[in-house]
C-alpha cells in the first residue's frame, strides 16, 4: 500500500508538473497578480550564505530587477499585505524594485576575471509584457516585491481564466 502511494505521487508529480506546471499552481495560489513587463541585469545580485543552518548548505542568489506594471489583475483581499498592494493600484506605469531567485551557471571557461552568470527560476518569458505572480518580501535588506512565477505569453489566456475564476478578488467589489 505505501508503495503504491509513492508510486501514484510520484507519476502525479510528473504529470502535474508537464500538465500543470509551477505557474499554474500559482496563479490559483498567490495573493498579487499583475500584467506588466519585467527587465533583470545579472550583474545586479544578493548572494546569501546561511550560517549556523547544516540542513540547508549552499549559497542562493537573488537578482534585483525592475517591474513595470501595466495592470493589478488580482489582489487577494484577505491578503495580510493588503495595504501594500494596493498602493500599486495608484502607481500605474511605474517601475518598481523586484527581486528573482536564481541558480548560479558555473562553466568549465569561466574565469576568476570572468562575471558569473546568473539563470532565473523563470519560465523563458519573451521581452514585452506578460502576467507576474507576486509576493511581498519583509527581511532585511529584503523589502518589496518577490517574483515568483511568470506565465510565458502562450498559456496567458489560460491563466487569465484561472485568475478569473478566482474568489476574493479585491478588484472585483
Amino acid at each position: 500500500m505505501c508503495i503504491a502511494i509513492v508510486l501514484l505521487s510520484l507519476s502525479g508529480h510528473a504529470i502535474g508538473q508537464e500538465g500543470h506546471p509551477i505557474w499554474w499552481w500559482d496563479c490559483q495560489k498567490v495573493d498579487f497578480i499583475v500584467q506588466g513587463e519585467l527587465t533583470y541585469d545579472s550583474s545586479r545580485y544578493y548572494e546569501v550564505t546561511p550560517k549556523g543552518i547544516e540542513d540547508r548548505p549552499g549559497t542562493y542568489y537573488v537578482l534585483v530587477g525592475t517591474i513595470s506594471i501595466n495592470k493589478v489583475l488580482y489582489i487577494n483581499k484577505h491578503s495580510q499585505h493588503l495595504e501594500e498592494y494596493q498602493q500599486y493600484l495608484k502607481s500605474k506605469d511605474q517601475k518598481f524594485p523586484v527581486l528573482i531567485k536564481a541558480l548560479k551557471r558555473e562553466s568549465f571557461h569561466q574565469s576568476a576575471t570572468t562575471p558569473p552568470v546568473f539563470e532565473p527560476f523563470l519560465y523563458d518569458l519573451d521581452k514585452g509584457s506578460s502576467v507576474f505572480l507576486l509576493s511581498q518580501v519583509f527581511l532585511f535588506p529584503f523589502f518589496g516585491l518577490n517574483l515568483e512565477d511568470g506565465v510565458p505569453v502562450e498559456n496567458i489566456d489560460e491563466a487569465m481564466k484561472m485568475i478569473n475564476a478566482r474568489p476574493n478578488n479585491l478588484l472585483n467589489q
